[in-house]
């Protein structure tokens, strides 16, 4: 059931309606049945994995809380992670994992042919582990005392806003809410309309059409020329962030008519001005995950003993483990290096950068001060848009093709040349100016607020414009969203 579809427009209301028709005392079910059958309606069988996950770490937790050795705590830890772990290696990277033994056998002269398995990936396997996870760690380090509810727990790991494509929210945050009573909100019920509505916008207008022109590209990079190899990766940067925010946005929407609260999951991105800075705006349950869990893990509690070194080690291990999260092939590791060597390099480089913009004289004057900002956003955003190439190519050979192709300026074919091109690239660009424009004005705020930087007289003004784009210029072709394959 896709969020833009027909089934989850009568779907989501009627949650709402039954939601605060019950009483609070039954409210928890009331979603718990409605997450579980959202989740069923793409895989009935795989909400059993789901289940698994909910009682072992519902009950591990209790006995970490409980045990009275750290020998006994590790032990009920190891069970948790290992199961949901167990589950994600299984059905993520089985596959890869006999691959990869393929090709290191044949860099050593043997021929190993490795058998395949016909698995299909859960759908949102990779968040809800994670999220799961990061209770059982909480329990553990005593962030937190064990949910005494099953019901509510159930409700935590299956919450059906953020269920498949996140955000990744934390126990001390969401699950305390389903024990607060929610009381049906006229003002909520407008600021989620209004996050929903820019969801829809940035999907159906933006990232969809995006997606048609950049799939032209990649289903064959060889016949294009290197102008058009640069349009898209450009066009697919344009694709990932708006496909995989509008989720976000209509998650948090919806969540917020029902009286809760997620996290932020992006917060202008493309307007940083450096990579480590792009990171910390994107997909920001991800990566302040990793801050808080993985690094906590990798990381010595001395800070006499974290050398430069081990945190640039440290970096690049939580980089590479950010391309592997996303998908099980050699080029998601590339796209993990790629991002370690860019972040760590301009964590390296910065003090230097600040030294030359001063001696340069970038500080003298507002106007020049802007120049360095504009021109370090543009920067930044075409190494992003150039690592995109890992993150959707099939292949590293593909992706070696189109560097081959951007560095080369080959010849080939355009991919403006047909007429249909053209019209839809003129549609996408006013389209997404317009974003841009929003996305200016809101850049120092909270995105989940989006709407209330303007002022009220002009509020419904842009909300009716993105309803009419919808109408007018929406992609209607149910396509799933991105990061459904993560």
């Amino acid at each position: 059931m896709l969020f833009h579809s027909l089934e989850f427009l009568v779907f989501f209301p009627t949650v709402v309606v039954l939601f605060f028709a019950t009483p609070h005392a039954w409210r928890w079910a009331v979603l718990l049945l409605a997450s579980y059958g959202f989740y069923m309606s793409w895989q009935p069988e795989y909400a059993l994995l789901l289940l698994v996950s909910t009682v072992v770490d519902f009950y591990a937790a209790k006995r970490i809380h409980a045990a009275e050795t750290m020998v006994k705590r590790r032990l009920w830890l190891a069970l948790s992670l290992s199961t949901n772990l167990g589950m994600l290696a299984y059905y993520k990277y089985t596959n890869f994992a006999f691959r990869a033994f393929d090709d290191v056998s044949e860099l050593f002269g043997f021929d190993y042919d490795a058998p395949r398995f016909d698995i299909i990936l859960p759908i949102g396997i990779s968040f809800y582990t994670f999220q799961t996870i990061s209770y059982s760690l909480d329990i553990f380090w005593k962030r937190r005392k064990p949910e005494p509810h099953l019901g509510r727990f159930a409700l935590y790991v299956s919450f059906f806003p953020q269920l498949v494509a996140g955000p990744i929210e934390r126990s001390t945050k969401l699950l305390p809410q389903f024990s607060k009573v929610q009381t049906f909100s006229y003002n909520r019920l407008l600021s989620g309309s209004s996050l929903i509505v820019l969801g829809f916008f940035k999907k159906l207008v933006i990232g969809d059409r995006a997606a048609l022109l950049a799939d032209d590209f990649y289903a064959n990079p060889e016949a294009y020329s290197g102008g058009s190899a640069l349009i898209g990766c450009v066009l697919f940067a344009i694709q990932i962030y708006c496909d995989f925010s509008a989720y976000s946005d209509i998650a948090i929407g919806c969540a917020k008519i029902l009286g809760f609260d997620l996290m932020e999951n992006f917060r202008t991105p493309y307007f940083a001005k450096s990579m480590p800075e792009l990171w910390r705006r994107w997909h920001i349950s991800l990566s302040t995950w990793l801050r808080d869990y993985l690094m906590k893990a990798l990381t010595p509690n001395d800070r006499k003993k974290r050398t430069r070194l081990l945190s640039n080690l440290t970096v690049t291990i939580i980089f590479i483990a950010v391309g592997v999260w996303h998908g099980a092939e050699w080029t998601f590791v590339a796209f993990g290096f790629y991002h370690a060597f860019l972040v760590v390099g301009c964590t390296l480089v910065s003090p230097y950068m600040i030294r030359f913009r001063k001696a340069a004289g970038f500080e003298s004057a507002p106007w020049l001060r802007r120049s360095w900002a504009f021109s370090a956003m543009g920067v930044t955003f075409m190494l992003w848009s150039l690592g995109s190439v890992f993150f959707r190519a099939q292949t590293i050979e593909e992706s070696y093709l189109i560097f081959w192709k951007l560095f080369s300026w080959a010849d080939g074919i355009n991919i403006y040349d047909s007429l249909s091109n053209q019209v839809e690239l003129v549609i996408l660009v006013i389209s997404y100016a317009f974003l841009i424009s929003i996305e200016y004005f809101t850049r120092l705020g909270d995105s989940r607020t989006w709407l209330e930087v303007f002022r009220p007289i002009y509020r419904p003004v842009i909300v009716a414009f993105m309803i009419f784009a919808i109408h007018a210029f929406g992609e209607f072709g149910a396509e799933p969203f991105y990061y459904f394959q993560f």
